[in-house]
């Protein structure tokens, strides 16, 4: 049984069956992939560690069907985005671009940073209009459907520009 060691953020993770989770990760290395937590509870190892907007580092095995997380180190929970309801909304919401841009199993590097590091920027920073800004510019650019040099920054722009290139409907973050 070989074991595959994984960092990456966490972007879903949905309870299955009585005690079981099923994660999905965005990696720099690998892309968008789905694990399976077994015996996730209260007083489990996995505790509080397989959270959506947790970086993570896990050691995964393959079973016959699924890829299995048999131990789990989280490397950044971004603390302060946690604890505020607008950077909570703009986090969910670069998650969720994230989600609808990608498919399953093809690394994008770029993608990865251009995440972690909006991430960054919304634990650290006060001004999250322009976190929020500069986010958007990067997914386009990034996927090659906006000028690098162009200075259109309206977020009903990016909505458009962005339901037109992945066929998915874009919900703006709430700020209070």
């Amino acid at each position: 049984m070989k074991e595959n060691k994984i960092s990456g953020i966490i972007l879903k993770s949905t309870p299955i069956f009585e005690h079981d989770k099923q994660i999905e990760l965005y990696s720099e290395t690998h892309g968008k992939c789905r694990f399976i937590a077994k015996r996730v509870h209260k007083k489990g190892s996995f505790v509080g560690r397989l959270e959506p907007l947790n970086h993570v580092s896990i050691c995964s095995f393959k079973g016959k069907s699924f890829l299995y997380i048999n131990q789990c180190d989280v490397i950044d929970f971004f603390p302060k985005i946690r604890e505020d309801f607008n950077r909570l909304s703009l986090a969910l919401f670069c998650i969720d671009i994230i989600r609808k841009s990608t498919v399953y199993d093809q690394d994008n590097p770029a993608l990865f940073s251009i995440l972690h590091a909006a991430l960054k920027d919304i634990n650290e920073e006060i001004n999250l209009q322009t976190v929020q800004t500069n986010f958007q510019n990067h997914i386009l650019i990034s996927e090659g459907v906006k000028d690098p040099y162009s200075m259109n920054n309206s977020t009903n722009d990016f909505t458009a520009i962005f339901e037109a290139y992945s066929g998915h409907r874009v919900t703006q973050p709430i700020f209070l």
